[in-house]
């Protein structure tokens, strides 16, 4: 199979499921020591995002959304503390207004949570296919990226190109999995 005929089958695989992580999420080391949490929000059938990010809100982390800025090819993560206020960006997902002086940098305090359509047992994923989490991972090397998704997301290997970025663990709706 291809990373498309992938993607369809996962789509598929997702499509009715519901839930969101486990409190266990929020016991990691990761999560706990983290002074910023990089969050994407959650639309379609993707797993619940929403709590977790009132919940680094709540718990005073730096939080912040991605947001694709028009005519680019990267992301940046705006600081937001609400969800109040976002609107659908090109791609219909709920994100902060573009603003210069809102675009939290990212350092060895950050987790980023990053989507998937997949994860595999090596901890790579397959995305929509833009590359945006790729090439931001692959030029922040130093922060900790957590995947998040439904427990049936999983599966034991994945095609993978060179640019591709392992996550450092993946979080589901039944616990934790580590490299």
């Amino acid at each position: 199979m291809d990373k498309n005929d992938i993607r369809q089958k996962f789509k598929a695989i997702r499509k009715g499921l519901t839930g969101e992580m486990t409190e266990a999420f929020y016991n990691t080391p990761e999560y706990r020591k983290a002074e910023k949490i990089f969050c994407f929000y959650s639309f379609g059938s993707e797993i619940d995002t929403t709590e977790l990010i009132k919940r680094a809100l709540y718990d005073g982390k730096n939080t912040a959304l991605p947001c694709v800025r028009e005519g680019r090819s990267d992301m940046v993560f705006i600081a937001v503390d609400s969800l109040d206020g976002l609107a659908k960006d090109r791609y219909g997902i709920p994100s902060p207004e573009y603003d210069e002086n809102k675009i939290v940098p990212s350092d060895r305090d950050t987790l980023i949570i990053v989507p998937g359509l997949a994860f595999d047992d090596d901890f790579y994923r397959i995305g929509y296919g833009g590359g945006y989490y790729d090439k931001y991972l692959g030029e922040n090397t130093y922060m900790s990226a957590a995947g998040v998704c439904f427990e049936k997301q999983l599966t034991q290997r994945l095609p993978r190109d060179e640019h591709d970025i392992a996550v450092d663990m993946i979080a589901t709706e039944k616990g934790i999995r580590r490299k």
